[in-house]
């Protein structure tokens, strides 16, 4: 009974032996190239492989792979009913995708084309000045050059966008603008922030931009150079005027920031090739009307607008040759009673060259203005005109400059041919500048001052100025 029960399994296995050997010949097997006859017809692909009766009849006996899990009818609907996974379509933004489905996309494709063509480009730009100035303390007179000492001369920041080369605008701010209006008589005042430029622009054509905000007018060459290109802490006397801590106040025949339109053109030049290209000759203009008034006024001082024109001629970027005129009535009210009008005609020439390490700049300027209300009809006549050169060497950066400058504000022809000449200024100006690769720049400037008679002083002056720009 004990082997009974001990041989029972391997007569099972001998049992099941057979129809498993029997169960393998029966699944058909691929044939190979060398066993197949060369003019063997070809089965029909859709032709069932023929099995052998004992397999057919003996299938539970048989032990096969493992068979791949079933799937219900339920699972089949659901499986049917669920969507194919797709890609989501973005939103409709400057970077798109295309969406892999059967969805069409070609608003997407629209919308992308039309955001990268239209596609606003930004920039931030600007400068901080630091500056030191000490003035010469004249022995007689106590109230100038006893204010020597650092102060912020400028701490800017603009922005500035533009639109396919033909839509843009400009905005920018100072931190350091002196608050004092009337020009009173006194040592310091404090500092605001107020807005410099502020204009939006629109080209049309290459000889054709149009600008409506506040913006610089063309006329004054060294009020139009960038703190870059200038090549001393200050711009010269009869440009700036001179400031209340070394001597009598006195405006100066550049012109303010004025609210207004103006149609103008970049340079154009003639090389046959690209017009921005700065090769040969090439030209550029501007027209201007404003309010005349100055910066950042809520209103007009007068019912008169004020005309700018200006030309310039250059030649590659070594020479530009421009000039300017513009036309203004103004209105100024001293005692805050009773305003004084007068009509201003002002004029200016100047030329730029740029050649080889040297900068030689020289402009003249000159202004006349009638006060048609005064008893007298008395006409002011004013002249400034400056020479400057600089030469930048190759190797450190240094740049050593020099500068003559003469003013003469207040000419007076009263019309009974008396000419009578007050307070005419003769400035020389020595000045090293050191701009190293990176871009800061150190200014030392040092100021010879002769004046007339009336306004004769000790006030040489020094400045120190450190720039940094971005």
């Amino acid at each position: 009974m004990k082997r009974a029960k001990l041989l029972a399994p391997v007569a099972m296995v001998l049992l099941l032996s057979p129809a498993t050997l029997l169960a393998q010949d029966a699944q058909p097997q691929p044939e190979t190239p060398a066993e197949q006859p060369a003019e063997a017809p070809t089965e029909p692909a859709d032709t069932p492989a023929e099995t052998t009766p004992e397999a057919t009849e003996t299938p539970e006996k048989a032990e096969p792979a493992q068979p791949e899990p079933e799937t219900t009818t339920a699972e089949t609907d659901t499986a049917a009913n669920e969507p194919e996974p797709t890609k989501t379509i973005p939103p409709p933004t400057t970077t798109i995708k295309r969406a892999d489905s059967d969805v069409s996309v070609g608003w997407n494709e629209d919308l992308e084309d039309f955001q990268r063509r239209y596609r606003w480009k930004f920039e931030i730009d600007g400068y901080i000045r630091t500056q030191y100035t000490g003035i010469q303390n004249d022995p007689d007179v106590e109230i100038y050059g006893r204010n020597d000492g650092f102060f912020l001369a400028n701490a800017r920041i603009g922005f500035k966008g533009e639109m396919l080369k033909r839509v843009g605008f400009r905005l920018q701010f100072d931190g350091a603008v002196d608050q004092q209006i009337d020009r009173a008589q006194r040592p310091a005042s404090e500092v605001d922030t107020r807005v410099r430029d502020a204009y939006l622009w629109w080209e049309p054509t290459r000889f054709t931009r149009v600008s409506f905000g506040q913006f610089k007018p063309k006329f004054d060459v060294e009020e139009l150079a960038t703190r870059d290109e200038l090549l001393f802490v200050d711009r010269s006397v009869g440009s700036r005027g001179v400031s209340e801590n070394e001597g009598p106040n006195v405006e100066g025949l550049s012109r303010d920031r004025e609210p207004g339109i103006e149609l103008g053109m970049r340079p154009y030049y003639f090389n046959g090739k690209d017009p921005d290209e700065k090769k040969g000759l090439g030209v550029a203009y501007a027209l201007s009307l404003t309010n005349g008034a100055g910066s950042n006024l809520s209103r007009n001082d007068n019912d008169a607008f004020a005309y700018y024109g200006r030309a310039q001629v250059h030649w590659a970027e070594m020479v530009r040759v421009g000039g300017a005129a513009y036309m203004n009535s103004e209105s100024d009210d001293p005692t805050g009673l009773d305003p004084i009008s007068s009509d201003v005609f002002g004029w200016t020439a100047d030329l730029t060259v740029k050649w080889a390490g040297f900068t030689l700049m020289g402009s003249i300027i000159g202004e006349n203005k009638k006060f048609d209300e005064l008893d007298v009809q008395a006409d002011v006549n004013s002249t400034a005109y400056h020479a400057s050169i600089g030469y930048r060497e190759p190797f450190l950066g240094f740049e050593p400059t020099f500068r003559y400058a003469f003013y003469d504000p207040e000419s007076l022809d009263s019309g009974n041919d008396v000419d009578l000449i007050e307070g005419a200024r003769t400035h020389y100006t020595v000045g090293l500048n050191f701009t190293p690769r990176y871009p800061i720049r150190l200014m030392v400037n040092y100021t010879f001052t002769q004046e007339e008679e009336a306004v004769e002083l000790d006030n040489d002056r020094f400045d120190l100025l450190f720039q940094v720009t971005w």
